[in-house]
């Protein structure tokens, strides 16, 4: 995905009814209905692909123009400022509003009120373990007491108080303990060997604290990914498709969806992915079709909405490029841009598939120049696309393409650069795929190239990918390495 504008990432983000409030909002706070930043704001909010030349050209002779990235900050931060008073869904949102609110009666010295407050947003903390949110009511307490000097408390409970904060100390240490523990264990299935285990040698009372953090819903989704990745590598789809189903229920039946929606959807996306894998399409459809159902997933929460209203599209990508289909792809690419997708669920992978599925779309179409392009965009921001095995199939296809092109010095180019990015992920097994590219970008004409090719193509790449989400992305772009004619293009014709 190219670098992301943060100004209009935010307004895409919007729902009618938040563009509404914040056309309203910004009326109240500026000097007439039609402002400068509203101006923008609507400019924005038009866009479905930013275009700043044509917001430009649309705002000719406007005086924002003479100070526009001045504007467009200020738009930022003014749009930020009306979700803090919009926004009333999430429970970490209640608890920093009572926070406030505790914060304003205690500077005026109502004391009892600001308790009454604490205690509301500790009990709504506590049921949704709400770990800092806990410590910094904790932490106003005390300023509390000390500033009421201790008429609402004794010195017996303001030492409980002390203990109260010292578990809680804890606790967020298990927690911190818990993610690091989860994220090597995704870096270990990626082939990354570490020497430490972060919950080893800990004492009953932190192991009591661990087991009761990994019953919250936050804390368990990362351990039970693992073990269903360890279900589809034995074979056992099915059995995991089970326990997604199950779990996806549970999440649609409580409230856990629309308070952790990122959450759920990685659980949907995981399903959804091995019935896609499984060639099960007709299954996946449907299943989008019931959640798009469900009124309160679809209505109260925009991510769940907006991926909900793009993800069969994206399938019907994915399948085409899989199938080799280049009406299907054309039809993708199309209608990819209009989709109502939140840039935000770019964490999940969507972006990075839709922008090699628009690169495999030129080069069915032996549009090499076209297709080197869109795999460039995913190479060149690696930070941006968080899935590595398209990640890597985009690599190998600019290698393609350039073949294709007779570019040998581009081949050179890019290979230095797909064997630095192995190294800096340092995945297992990998020094042959190291040791050819080193071979590639150490070459000195289109004839060592050639020489070269041969072994990059025998070379069976042990990414282990077969866990994956889009790793049949990547094995389509080893099938292509692997049937290239060498014969195709002669060393004295390339560039």
């Amino acid at each position: 995905m190219p670098k992301r504008d943060k100004l209009f990432q935010l307004v895409r983000s919007l729902s009618k009814t938040e563009k509404r409030y914040f056309s309203i909002y910004a009326q109240l706070h500026a000097k007439s209905e039609n402002n400068d930043y509203l101006k923008l704001f609507r400019e924005f909010e038009r866009q479905e692909t930013l275009d700043e030349s044509r917001i430009k050209q649309n705002l000719e002779g406007e005086r924002l123009l003479d100070h526009y990235a001045v504007t467009k900050s200020y738009l930022y931060d003014l749009i930020l400022k009306a979700m803090r008073s919009y926004s009333k869904h999430s429970e970490d949102k209640r608890v920093l509003d009572f926070i406030q609110d505790v914060e304003f009666l205690a500077s005026k010295g109502i004391f009892d009120q600001a308790l009454q407050l604490l205690n509301k947003a500790r009990e709504i903390a506590i049921e949704h373990g709400l770990l800092a949110s806990l410590d910094l009511l904790l932490h106003w307490e005390k300023r509390i007491h000390l500033a009421s000097g201790f008429v609402y408390f004794n010195e017996e409970k303001l030492a409980n108080l002390g203990d109260v904060q010292l578990q809680l100390q804890m606790k967020r240490r298990m927690q911190n303990r818990l993610w690091r523990k989860n994220a090597m264990a995704f870096g270990g299935e990626l082939g990354r060997k570490y020497t430490e285990n972060p919950l080893h040698g800990l004492s009953a009372e932190e192991e009591k604290a661990l087991e009761l953090l990994k019953v919250h819903p936050r804390n368990e989704l990362p351990a039970f990914f693992i073990e269903i990745e360890k279900l589809i590598f034995a074979g056992n789809a099915e059995e995991a498709l089970h326990f997604l189903e199950q779990t996806q229920l549970a999440w649609e039946a409580s409230n856990h969806a629309i308070e952790f929606p990122f959450l759920f959807l990685r659980i949907c996306r995981v399903r959804f992915q091995i019935l896609f894998d499984l060639g099960r399409y007709k299954e996946v459809d449907m299943e989008i079709e019931r959640l798009a159902t469900n009124e309160p997933l679809f209505t109260l929460n925009d991510y769940i909405s907006a991926w909900i209203r793009s993800v069969s599209l994206y399938y019907d990508g994915y399948k085409s490029a899989l199938q080799r289909d280049d009406l299907g792809l054309r039809q993708f690419v199309l209608s990819w841009e209009k989709r109502p997708i939140l840039d935000q669920l770019y964490l999940l992978g969507y972006e990075t598939n839709a922008t090699f599925f628009v690169g495999y779309a030129s080069y069915l179409r032996r549009k090499w120049d076209d297709a080197e392009q869109e795999f460039a965009k995913i190479c060149r921001n690696p930070d941006d696309w968080p899935n590595l095995p398209v990640l890597y199939g985009a690599w190998i296809y600019r290698l393609i393409c350039h073949f294709k092109m007779g570019s040998w010095k581009k081949i050179i180019r890019v290979a230095a650069r797909f064997k630095e990015r192995l190294e800096l992920d340092g995945l297992a097994n990998l020094d042959e795929v190291k040791s050819v590219l080193g071979e590639l970008a150490g070459s000195l004409s289109g004839t060592d190239v050639l020489n070269c090719f041969p072994r990059l193509l025998q070379i069976q790449m042990n990414f282990n990918f077969s866990k994956q989400s889009s790793s049949s992305l990547f094995a389509l772009s080893l099938e292509d390495l692997k049937s290239l004619d060498l014969e195709e293009i002669r060393p004295q014709d390339w560039k």
